[in-house]
């Protein structure tokens, strides 16, 4: 028998027989968990208007994983034993894809100058009523900071209480003023935003194959809404977050100006753009 410090009795053979289960379970292999570099995005585009989100399944056969995507065949709602697409087949299109949003740099000029434009004139708009929403709030602000002061002179306010109220009115003035800048600044900030989406979009093919599993699906989730696929597991054009949505649709814009002859500057020919990716439209 056995005495524990809190005086309970436990007999040999239940102590061997507790350590054997923990040294098993210590020693059992884990199953890792398989992620799918498409989960949460990849959709089947069953007509122009309706997409269905495909599952992730990672069976084991033979002691070996076998991922696909799939769609039961209550989902599909026709004649069928359900869609099972195999991961890797779908996975190994997405570097065309990528590629396929690449943008040629001699489209780059006219893609800023058009982008400037358009978002100068959504800022100009709304430039007014947004300062003037944001002074009157940094005029509450003020004003409540001189009240709290006004009631610690009172001494209805101790130190304490009025350094800590002190803090936090501060910190939201700055957050005021700091707003009340950018808004001033206006349309340079987003305009830098296209320009790293071009910088991101031109990358992406060469940093790809370095890249993580996980960061490769992080990236992917920050360009597309989603990725639709059809019944054959073909990966179809798709649409983009935005700024990637505007850059894609002002560069087909700017193409099929080039195409029609208005005098635009052509792309080299050696840039093989090829639009794949579709606009978000609002």
């Amino acid at each position: 028998m056995i005495r524990s410090k809190a005086g309970s009795i436990v007999s040999e053979e239940e102590y061997r027989r507790a350590h054997t289960i923990l040294d098993e379970n210590n020693h059992k292999e884990r199953k890792a968990k398989h992620n799918h570099l498409l989960q949460g995005v990849l959709e089947l585009k069953l007509t122009p208007q309706e997409t269905i989100s495909m599952h992730c399944g990672a069976p084991r056969r033979n002691g070996e994983l076998q991922p696909y995507y799939f769609l039961p065949r209550s989902r599909l709602g026709i004649d069928a034993n359900g869609l099972y697409l195999i991961q890797d087949d779908v996975d190994a299109q997405i570097p065309q894809l990528l590629d396929r949003i690449h943008v040629d740099s001699a489209l780059v000029p006219e893609l800023r100058e058009h982008y400037a434009r358009n978002i100068r004139a959504a800022v100009e708009e709304k430039r007014g009523q947004w300062l003037k929403v944001l002074r009157r709030q940094l005029t509450d602000s003020r004003e409540t900071e001189r009240g709290y002061a006004r009631l610690w002179a009172q001494g209805r306010l101790s130190d304490q209480a009025f350094d800590e109220l002190a803090v936090e009115v501060h910190s939201d003035i700055a957050r005021i003023e700091n707003t009340i800048n950018q808004v001033k600044r206006g349309s340079e900030t987003r305009i830098r935003d296209l320009d790293q989406a071009v910088r991101i979009v031109n990358r992406i093919p060469a940093y790809w194959p370095h890249l993580k599993h996980k960061e490769q699906r992080q990236l992917l989730q920050l360009l597309f809404k989603e990725i639709q696929v059809d019944l054959s597991g073909k990966v179809l054009p798709s649409p983009l977050h935005a700024p990637f949505a505007y850059l894609v649709d002002e560069a087909m814009a700017i193409m099929r100006g080039i195409n029609n002859g208005d005098g635009a500057a052509a792309p080299s020919p050696s840039s093989g753009f090829v639009p794949l990716g579709t606009p978000e439209r609002t």
